[in-house]
């Protein structure tokens, strides 16, 4: 087979995965929204990590960890507690629910003034 031909066909080929992980995206979206919609489905770690950031100017994964565990997170529960936070960190920032300072550093998500 023709290098070209084999590299068009996995253009095509990646073209396509695209627009269906584009469409896995959108329902994940939907059904997240509906989840929190419904409330009792949120998951603890990030219920309390919001109101970690929401309680102090700046946090990193370590203080945040230090504030799950005195509200009582099983960080035993996990095979690498401080991971679990750094993603879970890392998830709220990419849904925008709160801002990435620096590498590490977040706060919560600045709201717009009304002018």
């Amino acid at each position: 087979m023709e290098a070209a031909l084999i590299a068009g066909d996995l253009w095509a080929y990646r073209a396509k995965l695209t627009e269906q992980l584009q469409e896995t995206d959108a329902e994940l979206q939907r059904v997240n929204a509906a989840l929190r919609a419904l409330g009792g489905a949120e998951n603890r770690t990030l219920l309390l990590l919001r109101a970690c950031v929401a309680s102090e100017p700046q946090v990193d994964a370590r203080k945040a960890f230090d504030y799950l565990t005195a509200c009582g997170w099983q960080a035993e529960a996990r095979g690498n507690p401080l991971n679990a936070v750094r993603t879970a960190l890392a998830h709220l920032a990419g849904c925008g629910e709160i801002e990435r300072v620096s590498r590490g550093i977040y706060r919560a998500a600045s709201v717009p003034q009304p002018s």
